[in-house]
């Protein structure tokens, strides 16, 4: 295999052999019945505040994704024939690839980009003025998620400085070297290489039959990719951190075991079988001191497929305690043999059994990665308030299958993020595989609390109203919004009503009042005649008594309603004010005043 080195193969004209990650991934972007998109590509988006003095944000932005390129060339690099070909350029040419690569999209949210951005084998930069966005869009061989965030913090940063000095003829020092260059992983090939190859192989075939989540395929040829995320309450973060410190578990094998714990929940089974746990392990935690840099917008992220089996004996603990000596692990005992790895997966996935159902990689269950702490990885104030960075959100166009799980951590929050193509997934399916992660995540923190007692088999009323006070008003008034409004099941929502809203509830919705029966009627009239699917579901303010596990909780909510007959969509977006109090022992919602606008 070629050496990986960039090379001046004339003047200003730098090449290098592609990696064998890059060849893989340009091999996964392409699916069946998907000609001219790009699976996989990246999408990191950061929410910007501008100050006043900033007349011009877009301006601002091309400027600084300007430098991007200067200082990161090889975004600008191009694959050809199996290598990697950067032209230095001059002023014309370097203004010429910022109006081909830059784009301000004037009217338009990140739901209406995602997915619908047609291949390029560019990194590409859009300013969307109307939500004061910036997305970085770049091919999945190009760069990983942790590359795309570096970019993004880079062209953050860069916003501080509007005067470069920036000379072309130079930029090419500034090529990032090649993973298999820094890893010093070399291309030798010997018996036992071949052999851990080959095993590497044979273990992504399941020993059981596969556990898989059942698609809702609408059509044959991938549609748009969607997202679907979830914030946790800072407190609820802090309770789940907290528990597992508490237990030694660590938060990304706890949160991949609460992905296997969801689908296992969503799809029963009565035998044991098998859930094929794919996740991205970040190689740049593996590069010498002093090698390279580890920040760079490059791909250093590779998957490792583990088998976990599932039965109804299983739960969070035994997901948990088969994913840890992989996790444990890492990639170290791959990589010498990953090339010779990689060129065999090539050989499979072009061979005449792939695809047959319309998969890039043959499974249905949901890939994981967890991205740690963002707000240590994005300025978030840059130029003294000049640039302020208020969220984040990064995905993964599909158009496959399978499902795409991002989770990180942002100003104290934890997020679940999962990226679906709606060929395949409806989004309330999306919105319960978050939600059962959600859900066993809590029960891990709160079992010690809610635990049954073992001798006497007793669940006491000062263990309830314990077990009440650790789970966080916040995630309660959450929970019970998905089950009387969202999840698909009538009886578990009459239940709900039932069981958690007390019949002195009182619901103001502008300017009509409605009590307890009139609610239970209308809220089963909805369900009978339409599709409630939530796009979000924040918490804004919240007020938790100190005596009681009661209080009030302010909610900004977004959601649409399809109704059952005509298909017809309807956008509503509310603020609403939760009422709860502690009635016989339990909570109980007993108020709601909503400000509705449609």
């Amino acid at each position: 295999m070629e050496d990986a080195t960039w090379k001046e193969t004339r003047p200003g004209r730098w090449e290098r052999a592609q990696t064998y990650l890059e060849r893989i991934n340009i091999l996964t972007r392409n699916v069946p019945n998907a000609i001219g998109r790009d699976n996989w590509a990246k999408n990191a988006v950061a929410k910007l505040e501008f100050h006043p003095d900033i007349k011009d944000p877009a301006g601002y932005l091309r400027t600084a994704w300007k430098q991007v390129r200067y200082n990161h060339p090889e975004i600008a690099a191009f694959p050809y024939n199996g290598r990697y070909i950067y032209r230095v350029g001059d002023e014309p040419s370097i203004a010429l690839w910022v109006s081909a690569t830059f784009s301000v999209a004037e009217g338009k949210t990140v739901d209406e980009l995602l997915g619908r951005i047609p291949r390029n084998e560019q990194m590409m930069c859009y300013f969307l003025p109307d939500t004061s966005e910036v997305m970085i869009w770049s091919p999945h061989y190009r760069v990983d998620a942790r590359g795309a965030i570096f970019c993004l913090n880079h062209l953050v940063e860069s916003l501080a400085n509007m005067n470069p000095n920036l000379v072309f003829g130079g930029c090419a020092k500034n090529l990032t070297p090649s993973m298999e260059l820094t890893l010093g992983i070399g291309h030798e090939e010997t018996p036992e290489l071949v052999a851990q190859a080959e095993s590497r192989l044979a273990a992504l075939e399941p020993h059981k039959p596969a556990l898989e989540l059942t698609p809702t395929i609408k059509a044959q040829r991938p549609g748009y990719t969607q997202r679907h995320f979830i914030k946790f309450s800072k407190r609820d973060t802090r309770t789940v951190f907290d528990s597992c410190e508490t237990s030694a578990l660590a938060i990304d094998i706890a949160l991949h075991a609460a992905l296997i714990s969801s689908v296992a929940k969503l799809a029963q089974t009565k035998e044991a079988r098998s859930f094929m746990a794919s996740f991205h392990s970040n190689l740049r935690t593996l590069i010498p001191e002093g090698a390279a840099p580890e920040n760079s917008p490059t791909s250093y992220t590779s998957v490792i497929t583990t088998e976990v089996i599932v039965s109804p004996q299983t739960n969070f603990d035994s997901y948990y305690s088969q994913l840890a000596p992989v996790y444990a692990a890492g990639y170290a005992p791959y990589l010498p043999s990953s090339p010779f790895f990689h060129k065999r997966l090539e050989e499979t996935l072009l061979g005449s059994n792939h695809g047959k159902k319309g998969e890039a990689d043959g499974q249905l269950q949901p890939r994981f990665a967890f991205l740690g702490e963002v707000d240590e990885q994005v300025s978030k104030n840059v130029g003294d308030g000049l640039v302020k960075v208020k969220d984040f959100w990064l995905g993964a166009e599909t158009l496959t299958m399978r499902m795409m799980v991002h989770t990180w951590i942002w100003e104290g929050q934890l997020v679940l993020s999962v990226c679906f193509n709606e060929s395949y997934w409806d989004r309330d399916q999306a919105a319960s595989l978050l939600g059962g992660m959600q859900d066993a995540l809590m029960e891990v923190a709160l079992r010690k609390i809610s635990r049954v007692d073992s001798v006497s088999g007793t669940y006491d009323t000062k263990q309830r109203k314990m077990s009440a006070q650790q789970e966080s008003l916040s995630h309660w008034v959450t929970k019970l919004n998905d089950t009387l409004f969202i999840q698909p099941n009538d009886e578990l929502a009459l239940e709900a009503i039932n069981d958690q809203v007390d019949q002195s509830l009182v619901t103001k919705i502008n300017h009509e009042v409605y009590n307890y029966d009139q609610f239970k009627q209308g809220l089963q009239y909805v369900r009978s005649t339409c599709i409630s699917i939530q796009d979000e579901f924040s918490i804004v303010l919240q007020w938790e008594n100190k005596e009681k596990p009661d209080g009030v909780v302010a909610v900004l909510s977004k959601w649409r309603t399809k109704d059952k007959a005509s298909g017809k969509e309807t956008t509503k977006s509310n603020v609403i004010l939760w009422e709860v109090k502690w009635i016989d022992g339990k909570r109980k919602l007993t108020g709601q005043t909503e400000v509705e606008v449609a």
